[in-house]
């Protein structure tokens, strides 16, 4: 009876690992939502930035960007009340 080569052998053990492999990874990950940053469409330059001091924002800090954030009433730059 004649040997398997080692070429055969070798490939056998790679299509066992990744098989082992996929079937012990989860199917999806863990959401955490309320530690999760998402990125979207909003993007607010308050007085803290740099370019937005320069260009004259000295109203609008980090809670003014929460309340826009949120839909809330909230300052504009330029001292307006503003709601979304």
């Amino acid at each position: 009876m004649k040997r398997p080569s080692t070429r055969y052998c070798m490939l056998a053990i790679l299509v066992v690992g990744c098989a082992f492999h996929l079937s012990t990874q989860p199917t999806h990950a863990e959401g955490n939502p309320e530690r999760n940053a998402y990125f979207g469409e909003t993007h607010i330059h308050t007085s803290w930035s740099v370019d937005a001091w320069v260009m004259g924002n000295r109203i609008t800090g980090p809670n003014e960007a929460l309340k826009y954030a949120q839909g809330q009433d909230h300052q504009a730059p330029i001292g307006l009340r503003h709601q979304n």
